[in-house]
């Protein structure tokens, strides 16, 4: 803005701020005078100086208005960081070069009523900017006490992010004095953070939150003793299965853990109790009138084949520069399906999944029933799956179908459909090859879900 050329020159008191031609005064220095008066650039020169010559009709920027009205009234509650009020009146000085005086009647403007109370009772020994800014920084630093205090009182507005806590966190910590042993900055911070801020963001920690633990769950892993594991959920639908009850289940399990027999040692030794329940043995020695009986030392072996099966023995976890492959099975009971990676010594299981039907699926046609092991497979591993191509393995033939040509069946339509955004290579193998699905489809685990296209829900596309 341009000075006004008709004005008179006038002077200027000690504490008189200048802005833009402009002189405001404290509330402390304020007389019966006005407290704001037009000067020239004569009188203000008599006060700064000024690296450059003030001439008549020139910008008078000595201080920046902006930063003067956006610098906020320091109140003294905790909620407000001082080290920032006083940083920004430095930053004034250093873009006006103005002496310590003048930023202590910047500073002393700019304090809202409790803090302007206190300086006021103080002022005596509050007369230079150095003093009034080591003495902010004195008394109102919160204290742990305060911080605390102030998590505790703070209340979770609707809507607001867990964002907000996160300065108050970090402040927490920040104040654990490095000399405390170690259990009491552990209390400390259980404290600070799990008893108060529990209060405020419950819903937004809830079984997300865990300290002091020595192991957790992140992006659908477990991680513990510096061990990255699979967690239950890729294992439960072959380690829940429930006992067999007749040797044909016995002899399916067995045929499901020879596909990976390679991968296990002793595996003879091991399985052996459970040999006896091949069909060529239990054809000629079995009497279809005695009542199956499952030994303690056959139980032995098939839950120790289990709890193979869903370690790192076997198990692997997902990488994605290797080839992903789908092997899926139904039985009238429900389905199954096995999540596997291609590795130079052979095919290792990702995830194992079952699944029940319920009574209106089981009255399905038995090509719906696979399309649908198909489907909820694909759906169950689709943060794997989907953007990387994969091998989809059935011993079911008319499978081979699935995404070349329409299909008349409704239902099967809509499945298609709905798998086209997936790059899906299909292929037939032997049932011999796909034992561990069928094994599990005989023996789901999981309760079953409805099926929305079975209530005639439109076109996926």
């Amino acid at each position: 803005r341009q000075l006004p050329s008709n004005t008179t020159p006038d002077g200027l008191l000690p504490h008189d701020i200048i802005t833009y031609g402009r002189v405001r005064r404290p509330p402390h220095t304020i007389n019966h005078t006005n407290s704001v008066r037009t000067v020239t650039p004569g009188a203000v020169s008599q006060r700064l100086t000024l690296s450059n010559t003030m001439e008549s009709g020139c910008f008078l920027t000595v201080i920046q208005t902006t930063a003067i009205k956006e610098l906020p009234k320091f109140t003294g509650e905790l909620t407000q960081k001082i080290p920032q009020f006083i940083h920004a009146i430095e930053q004034i000085r250093n873009f006006t070069e103005l002496n310590d005086s003048l930023l202590h009647s910047i500073a002393t403007i700019k304090l809202g009523a409790a803090a302007f109370n206190w300086y006021d009772n103080n002022k005596q020994t509050l007369r230079t900017w150095p003093d009034l800014k080591q003495h902010l920084l004195e008394r109102f630093t919160p204290s742990l006490s305060a911080a605390k205090i102030q998590l505790k009182e703070r209340k979770q507005q609707p809507g607001e992010t867990l964002l907000a806590y996160y300065d108050d966190v970090i402040d927490l910590c920040k104040q654990v004095d490095s000399n405390m042993p170690l259990h009491m900055i552990v209390d400390h911070l259980q404290d600070g953070i799990r008893n108060e801020l529990k209060v405020h963001v419950k819903r937004q920690l809830k079984n997300k939150c865990t300290i002091a633990t020595d192991s957790i769950v992140y992006l659908e892993h477990a991680i513990r003793n510096n061990e990255l594991r699979p967690i239950n959920d890729y294992i439960r639908g072959l380690l829940q299965t429930p006992p067999p009850k007749a040797s044909k289940e016995i002899f399916c399990f067995l045929k499901a853990a020879e596909y990976y027999r390679k991968f296990i040692p002793n595996f003879s030794t091991i399985a052996a109790p459970l040999y006896k329940y091949n069909p060529s043995t239990t054809r000629t020695t079995a009497v279809r009138s005695k009542k199956f009986y499952f030994s303690s030392v056959e139980e032995f072996a098939f839950e120790q084949l289990k709890q193979i099966l869903t370690t790192d023995v076997v198990l692997r976890l997902p990488n994605n520069q290797l080839l992903f492959k789908v092997q899926t099975d139904a039985s009238h009971q429900g389905i199954g399906a096995v999540l596997l990676q291609a590795y130079p010594e052979g095919d290792r299981p990702v995830c194992y999944m079952s699944k029940k039907f319920t009574p209106t699926q089981q009255r399905w046609p038995p090509i719906e029933q696979e399309r649908y092991a198909i489907v909820k497979a694909i759906e169950q591993w689709d943060h794997y799956l989907h953007g990387n191509r994969f091998v989809l393995e059935s011993d079911h033939k008319p499978l081979e179908a699935l995404a070349q040509k329409i299909q008349l069946n409704d239902k099967c339509e809509r499945w298609r459909l709905k798998l086209q955004t997936y790059d899906i290579t299909v292929k037939h193998i032997k049932g011999s090859f796909n034992s561990m699905p069928d094994y599990l489809s005989q023996s789901p685990v999981d309760e079953p879900e409805e099926d929305s296209d079975g209530r005639g829900c439109g076109v996926w596309v």
